[in-house]
């Protein structure tokens, strides 16, 4: 069985190593064998705390130094990685581009980390038509295993996360069996090992609305988007609730509810606006004014003098 913490441990030594301009063979020479190392590496046994000591002090470090720094190393990975996402995800590529050049993909300490980065640098790939949506879902589906991932009952965030993209995808033709999964970890999260994320199931709600409205559903993704706003009130957290609101707009306005039509519209703009991305704000903007041939934000002045002002 792989030991991750072990594992996770001998990558950062190998990345110190690295920074400290130490090859393999000058870094573990006199401690333990090249061979040994490299099983050290893939997590088929434990890293003894012998051989810990021995490698801090090879690269000039305190052992318990080493040990703070890692644990502080993959909370920051996390981070990193987090942020190149959203960036990817709010079609900023500019900063996308920047956070990329800070990960070391090489050095990446943990495995869900290395999941959630390989599936990012395949979305912005995407993105930026440098590999076909085809190509993109042969390469989520080999990265999660589909469909033997879903012989496992419960999944990690991040697994839940890229999966959950495959629904949007036109090439891809067993999106009904995702979205029953998607629907079982909203009426059962403790199936999700999340540390506590409730963002995970605004994100499947998320996606299960988007994909409710492609589908003409519009009762339904009206439920889910209220759900996702109730949950999301309820949690003081802005994640998400732009899409709600926008998502709600397009259901009132394909059921002719011009009155809450108007109102999700407002809404989202006033969430773009607290939350003050300007990424965001550029996005939807584009969007709502496409879709309804308005300037947002004149709409969103005429609708304060009607609805506020003039009562």
């Amino acid at each position: 069985m792989e030991n991750t913490y072990s594992k996770e441990l001998s990558l950062y030594f190998d990345k110190l190593r690295y920074e400290r301009n130490m090859t393999q063979e000058i870094f573990v020479n006199g401690i333990v064998s090249i061979r040994q190392f490299r099983r050290y590496l893939k997590g088929e046994c434990d890293i003894p705390q012998d051989i810990i000591n021995q490698l801090s002090r090879r690269l000039g470090f305190k052992p318990e130094y080493v040990i703070w720094d890692f644990e502080s190393e993959r909370l920051n990975e996390t981070t990193l990685i987090t942020n190149f996402y959203n960036s990817v995800a709010n079609i900023d590529f500019a900063a996308a581009e920047d956070y990329n050049k800070q990960i070391k993909s090489k050095y990446i300490i943990d495995d869900v980390n290395r999941l959630y980065y390989t599936h990012t640098v395949n979305m912005l790939d995407m993105y930026k038509k440098t590999i076909s949506e085809e190509v993109f879902v042969q390469k989520t589906i080999k990265l999660i295993d589909f469909p033997n991932i879903l012989k496992n009952r419960m999944l990690s965030t991040a697994e839940i996360m890229i999966l959950s993209t495959l629904i949007s995808m036109r090439h891809f033709h067993e999106k009904e069996v995702i979205v029953e999964r998607l629907k079982l970890y909203i009426s059962q999260p403790n199936l999700i090992v999340s540390g506590h994320n409730e963002n995970v199931i605004l994100l499947c709600l998320q996606r299960l609305s988007q994909y409710e409205g492609i589908n003409e559903n519009y009762h339904e993704v009206i439920r889910l988007c209220n759900q996702g706003i109730e949950l999301s009130t309820k949690l003081k957290l802005f994640y998400l609730l732009e899409y709600f609101y926008y998502f709600n707009s397009l259901a009132y306005h394909k059921l002719g509810d011009i009155e809450k039509y108007e109102e999700s519209v407002y809404r989202c703009y006033s969430t773009l606006y607290a939350e003050n991305n300007e990424k965001k704000i550029g996005k939807f903007t584009r969007l709502i004014e496409e879709d309804y041939g308005i300037s947002l934000h004149q709409f969103a002045v005429d609708y304060i003098d009607k609805t506020y002002i003039k009562k």
